[in-house]
């Protein structure tokens, strides 16, 4: 994994365009700490089931060792509910469990998907739009940056941001760096779709995929996916994976300034999610700064 680190929006800019114009497609995801893996939300509260040699785990037990089965929520299960009780709200209905897929990440039900964006300055907004701090005492004489960069890529005391090319990434998974348009061939890659009840073993990796701009916050974040197989494991646990990933650390006492100057160049709250909740929500944020501007 290629690591860097952005005290200021135009060192940030400087970096993200470097590692741009190193491929042909880049997608950027932000993180509000640096700590955060790369698994989706259906997958982040999993409770070990059994052990790595098929035992039942007991409640309470440590479980240390690799393997075994786990349980969770069921993203299955809520999509059949989502989908059963949305459509009086929509403009029109997805045509196919993709497009259901992708309508529910960007309305908070959790899936297997993550949101990727191939606009880098929507990726930064997102892992520093609640003005991140970090209270834990620092566990290196060092400073943020060089913790992360020497010691931590899990620093606790910096957001971060992903990046990474589609193509390089599907070469990975499927040894094969073609763009995947997963609603438009949907019968190609359904077995995606429920992966832990298809008795397939082309659905264990995890692939990035394009996505269909069915809804407005689709189509204002830019938004691509990478959708998890039948295997949990985080995205930057593959060795392959973290190969051609890039790890951009924002230290948190850079976060206020690069938040104003983002909100200078437009990209706001309102700008990502249309809307009269978000425009509410951006006012609030600017007059928030507003004060304490001229508090200093």
């Amino acid at each position: 994994m290629k690591k860097y680190v952005a005290k200021s929006l135009s060192e940030y800019v400087s970096i993200a365009t470097s590692v741009a114009n190193n491929s042909d497609d880049i997608w950027f995801r932000g993180h509000a700490s640096a700590s955060y893996r790369l698994v989706p939300s259906a997958l982040r509260n999993t409770t070990a089931f059994t052990d790595g040699r098929g035992n039942k785990v007991e409640d309470g037990q440590i479980v240390i060792s690799e393997g075994g089965e786990v349980t969770g929520v069921s993203p299955e299960n809520m999509f059949y509910e989502f989908k059963s009780r949305a459509v009086p709200f929509l403009e029109r209905e997805p045509a196919n469990n993709f497009e259901w897929m992708f309508l529910m990440q960007h309305y908070g039900v959790p899936t297997r998907l993550l949101d990727w964006t191939t606009n880098a300055l929507v990726a930064l907004f997102f892992a520093i739009e609640s003005n991140p701090s970090s209270n834990e005492e620092r566990l290196y004489d060092c400073s943020p940056e060089e913790q992360f960069l020497e010691n931590d890529e899990f620093c606790t005391e910096g957001a971060a941001i992903f990046a990474m090319s589609p193509s390089e990434f599907n070469n990975c998974s499927l040894s094969s760096p073609s763009k995947i348009y997963i609603c438009e061939d949907y019968d190609r890659w359904s077995h995606y779709f429920d992966p832990m009840n298809e008795n397939s073993r082309d659905n264990f990796l995890p692939i990035a995929v394009q996505s269909s701009h069915i809804d407005t916050r689709i189509r204002s974040q830019s938004g691509h996916f990478t959708l998890h197989g039948a295997n949990i494991w985080e995205l930057d646990y593959y060795n392959d994976i973290r190969a051609i990933l890039n790890k951009i650390f924002i230290p948190y006492e850079a976060v206020p300034q690069m938040l104003r100057d983002l909100q200078g160049l437009g990209i706001t709250e309102s700008f990502i999610y249309p809307g009269l909740e978000s425009l509410s929500r951006d006012i609030k944020r600017n007059e928030s700064i507003n004060f304490h501007r001229e508090k200093l």
